[in-house]
């Protein structure tokens, strides 16, 4: 019953002496404290902590019984005659239950019922007239579910008997393996997020409605959703890039669906091909979905509907956010995965660590499956830094592989560098390459100082565009120092050497995992002189490159760059190295084996079904044929860019 109905019922037995009225009114009012009573025994079932036991609706401390509230009663809006009869009924209600969990629960129970009768009632009466009338359907059935739930049961076999008697369904799979699962819907599972979240506001109603459906259809032609990978946006950096490597595993080796979600606000730029059985689905496509309390609504019940047996979380804030909010009972179908990559800083002692790892993973980790990285040093010192060495075994470390194995061969890598080598010797001026995102993190001001320090023997070619900071003065700088040339955002590494061979690549960041650029870089056969952040001492070290601490100053750099230049066959020598780790560590293989260790780390190779078969098989031909297409733009090949 509404708070207005016993509302009213009180006010009447106050006034008017009516028994009858005054009986309603304890029953509305024993009603609404059962229900109160019963969202205090949820949330201690699924583990929530001790300061989320205190009630809204009247003072109930977590350690002092069931059977003794706290007054007076937190309605300070009520009347004090109103509020006198309330306390007075919830002290008669849990003196009847004596502190005796088994009557509390049959108080519940009873109380559950009339409440689900009473609000199907009510939402029968407003749907003829009604203009959400598919809203109006799914409260009706999460009444009955809540307050009925054998008719659950039933449900499902009437269910079972019409499909047999329709037909199989597209996709051949068992029935107790259908698409979606309605059943987590139930209150009792959700005591924090409800569906009617969402369907309160219409124009979120509409739009998460048609994605379901969407969502829905897709299941019924490639099979139930298996993983669902949360991401933030997808920009084309470093973490999205590892991202898609990540769908093209579960793609690949999963027996069914996986759904990408793009859930927080941020630059946006279109995905690539993926997957024929990965659908993508993009937060901002809802309208009126403009706070993170919503997107996590979505998320929420996206996860509810499809019930995929892994979530995969990268830098999606929604998704951290949901998963510290969140009780352990609600993942306890599913297997959570989370990647980082590397800590940040607030201050250039780095003494403050900020981002995603030190905010979420401390208090998360218990929730969590697995940790997945791309370099050991996050894996070890990352977690010894966040306080977390008792978990440190959930770390595991995926290289990623690079786009570009499948379109140059170690052979064009090696007589790509020959030429450089060539060059490097016979030309005056070195050509050094910047590429990524010109933003204050990366060092850019590294790399300002440097081509001033060289501008008497090297030329800059920069490749990329501010994303995160604003443009500020030290962009203009760059733009007006004579040897740095602009080339704007590029799509491939390939493009880096368009106009002709490039001698250097060259790497500044202030935090970093393992950059995709520097494994790029590495496949085209570059020479490297990089600074030592993250994990990037694993690839780059005195046998492949030139390395150089993160407190050096321009003056080292510049220093590294005309001693690279005045001794090519050092740096023929080195960077052969360098090729022959690259190729050995960061190609599809390795990925996929390491990959493989995960699910069965995290125990989930039987639920996940990661198998050898010949339809895994083809499935992986197929998504590699796309990332093939992707790449594979009209470029000169090396031996013709000399």
């Amino acid at each position: 019953m509404s708070n207005s109905t016993r509302t009213t019922g009180e006010r009447s037995a106050l006034d008017q002496h009516d028994p009858a009225a005054e009986s309603r009114s304890k029953l509305a009012a024993a009603i609404t404290d059962m229900f109160e009573a019963r969202r205090l025994l949820a949330r201690e079932r699924l583990g929530y902590p001790a300061e989320d036991f205190v009630s809204s609706y009247f003072e109930l401390r977590a350690g002092e019984g069931m059977g003794r509230p706290e007054l007076p009663v937190a309605a300070a809006s009520l009347p004090p005659m109103q509020a006198t009869v309330r306390s007075r009924l919830k002290r008669m209600v849990f003196s009847l239950c004596r502190n005796n969990q088994t009557a509390m629960k049959t108080l519940t129970w009873t109380a559950s019922r009339v409440r689900a009768t009473a609000m199907v009632a009510r939402l029968a009466a407003q749907y003829p007239n009604s203009t959400d009338r598919i809203g109006i359907k799914i409260q009706a059935r999460d009444a009955l579910v809540r307050g009925f739930p054998e008719a659950l049961a039933s449900l499902k076999a009437v269910r079972s008997i019409w499909r047999r008697a329709r037909g199989a369904p597209r996709h051949s799979q068992s029935l107790s393996a259908t698409p979606y699962n309605l059943e987590p819907f139930e209150a009792r599972n959700t005591p924090t997020l409800y569906l009617h979240d969402i369907l309160a506001d219409p124009a979120i109603a509409a739009d998460f409605q048609s994605a379901l459906e969407r969502m829905l259809g897709h299941a019924a032609d490639y099979g139930r959703f298996r993983a669902c990978v949360a991401l933030n946006f997808y920009a084309g950096g470093g973490a999205e890039n590892a991202t898609l490597n990540y769908i093209k595993y579960y793609a690949s080796r999963f027996d069914g669906s996986v759904l990408l979600l793009l859930t927080d606000f941020g630059p946006r730029t279109k995905l690539p091909v993926l997957p024929k059985n990965v659908f993508a689905l993009d937060f901002n496509e809802f309208y009126g979905l403009v706070d993170f309390n919503k997107r996590q609504a979505v998320l929420f019940n996206c996860l509810l509907a499809l019930r995929p047996d892994l979530l995969h979380i990268v830098n999606s804030v929604t998704g951290w956010d949901l998963l510290d909010r969140s009780p352990p009972g609600f993942f306890a179908y599913m297997k959570v995965v989370a990647s980082n990559f590397a800590l940040q800083f607030g201050d250039p002692e780095r003494k403050t660590v900020v981002g995603y790892a030190a905010t979420y993973l401390p208090r998360c980790i218990d929730k969590l499956d697995a940790v997945v990285t791309d370099n050991e040093r996050f894996a070890e010192e990352g977690f010894e830094r966040l306080g977390l060495i008792a978990s440190q075994r959930k770390a595991c470390v995926v290289r990623n592989p690079s786009k570009l194995a499948t379109v140059v061969s170690r052979g064009e890598a090696e007589r790509g560098l020959r030429a450089r080598i060539e060059s490097m010797a016979a030309s005056l001026r070195l050509k050094v390459v910047w590429a990524g995102r010109l933003d204050e993190e990366k060092r850019i001001d590294i790399l300002l100082e440097t081509a001033k320090l060289s501008a008497d023997f090297c030329d800059f070619h920069i490749f990329g565009d501010a994303v995160v900071s604003q443009k500020t003065g030290l962009h203009n700088s760059l733009r007006s120092q004579a040897n740095i040339f602009f080339n704007g955002p590029f799509a491939s590494p390939l493009e880096w050497e368009r106009d002709g061979l490039k001698h250097v690549f060259f790497f500044t960041s202030r935090w970093e995992g393992m950059p995709n650029v520097l494994i790029e870089a590495a496949y085209l056969g570059m020479p490297i002189c990089a600074m030592d952040v993250g994990g990037v001492r694993e690839l780059i070290h005195e046998d492949t490159g030139w390395l150089l601490g993160e407190r050096d100053g321009a003056a080292r750099f510049s220093a590294a760059l005309k001693a690279l230049a005045t001794d090519p066959e050092e740096a023929g020598r080195r960077t052969m190295h360098l090729i022959d780790l690259v190729r050995r560590r960061h190609e599809w293989p390795s990925f996929q084996q390491k990959m493989d260790q995960l699910m069965r780390q995290i125990e989930g190779s039987q639920v996940l079904n990661v198998t050898e078969s010949a339809a895994d098989q083809s499935r992986l031909a197929a998504s590699e044929e796309s990332h093939v297409a992707e790449a594979a733009f009209a470029a000169p090949p090396l031996d013709s860019a000399r």
